[in-house]
């Protein structure tokens, strides 16, 4: 009846207007159930009949009325008694609740029968609109007081119901409708056979009358009968099967088979990724060792400059030296008026001129081994570079080389 089945539509409340012996009687019902107990004739099987299966889809066959199914009751004798009444108006009507969500849904039928006239007049309905009967105005009777009923007509049944809801006026509209709000079978005949089986169950003293085999036949009966139509998918679905085992061990063949194949090529991709990962082990070895060579490289130019500058400095103070000893030299040339006095002095100044020149001489070749020096250290860091740029390729080399390994690792 519904998707979720913790939420399905389940009766609540049953009840009658002036129908039988009830004027405006309710039944309420715990969780759909209900227990009737009273003595032999006291109304316990009318009460019941009355609403299942007639308020389901309003067949008031007589048959259909009395469960042990013979056809002496007639729904008029449920208006008009046996010389009570000329006329009469009453209704039949079952709510459904929703536990969950508190969705109310009410299912009714009003029927009028008149002496003499062939069949009851009958309409139905459907509240849709969660309004419930008793309660908020809406009622199927009007009170008079004094414990007086009075049911409504057809035209202000229909007036009370509704455009919001469904009104009817013909028993298989009314059992399409109760079916597409409550029940929701595809087709109609699926319906029909729930109300068969309802009517097949409800005999009395189902525990002694019916053996197994009994009800086997009732629930056998209440299985719809398949056509060619409907047996020719379940047959295309045999068949579809015994291809599909087919196709599935095939499947299954080729699947050994590239299993096989996969375990494979997985031992010789970890073979390969094995020997790739040495190689870059190795070369990562060979990286580092140019690394620190090139780390020595790099403090021997530096210790050389260091060097280099120290000389220079050295040849910056000889040089001030030796524009000293030349100032000294022409401020002797400059005083010619001292030349006699200064003779013995120049003597000396000779003396010490010639020591200062050995000193010089001995100087400059100093000066000759440091410009040597300097020259044999300039060669000696072009030599460097030149090798730095050598390793320096190497290495740019041995990187691509690492990056390609890198590569194939991942």
């Amino acid at each position: 009846m519904e998707e979720n089945n913790g939420n399905r539509w389940q009766m609540n409340r049953l009840g009658f207007v002036n129908f039988w012996l009830y004027d405006n009687q309710v039944f309420n019902l715990d969780h759909g159930h209900i227990l009737l107990r009273g003595q032999n004739g006291s109304g316990k099987s009318i009460t019941t009949q009355s609403f299942i299966p007639f308020i389901l889809d309003g067949d008031r066959t007589p048959s259909r009325l009395d469960p042990f199914g013979s056809n002496d009751r007639r729904m008029e004798y449920y208006f008009l008694g046996v010389h009570d009444k000329d006329e009469s108006t009453g209704y039949l009507y079952l709510e459904f609740v929703k536990p969950e969500t508190k969705e109310y849904r009410t299912i009714g039928i009003g029927q009028r029968a008149v002496r003499g006239h062939q069949g009851l007049y009958f309409w139905g309905f459907v509240l849709m609109d969660g309004r419930r009967i008793g309660q908020q105005g809406c009622e199927l009777c009007k009170n008079l007081g004094s414990g007086t009923y009075v049911p409504l007509s057809k035209r202000e049944c229909k007036e009370m119901i509704g455009a919001s809801s469904f009104f009817c006026e013909s028993q298989k509209e009314y059992k399409e409708a109760v079916n597409k709000y409550l029940f929701g079978f595809e087709r109609i005949d699926q319906y029909d056979q729930l109300t068969s089986l309802l009517i097949k169950i409800r005999g009395s003293k189902l525990s002694k009358e019916f053996k197994p085999s009994r009800v086997y036949d009732i629930l056998n009966d209440s299985l719809q009968t398949l056509s060619d139509n409907d047996l020719s998918p379940m047959v295309t679905a045999m068949e579809n099967m015994d291809n599909i085992a087919a196709r599935l061990d095939d499947l299954r063949n080729t699947s050994s088979q590239l299993r096989y194949v996969l375990d494979e090529y997985s031992r010789y991709n970890r073979y390969i990724a094995a020997r790739k990962a040495q190689n870059y082990l190795t070369a990562q070895s060979s990286l580092q060792q140019w690394q620190n060579t090139i780390a020595q490289h790099e403090n021997t130019i530096k210790e050389n400059a260091a060097q280099q500058d120290e000389k220079h400095k050295r040849l910056a103070i000889l040089d001030e030296e030796m524009k000293i000893i030349n100032d000294r030299l022409a401020a002797y040339s400059e005083t010619a008026g001292e030349i006699q006095r200064a003779r013995q002095q120049r003597e000396q100044d000779s003396q010490q001129v010639k020591s200062l020149q050995n000193e010089i001489n001995a100087r400059h070749e100093k000066i000759d081994s440091l410009q040597g020096e300097l020259h044999q250290l300039d060669n000696d860091i072009r030599d460097c570079r030149t090798e730095i740029d050598g390793l320096q390729a190497q290495l740019a080399k041995q990187l691509q080389q690492m990056e390609e390994i890198n590569k194939d690792v991942s």
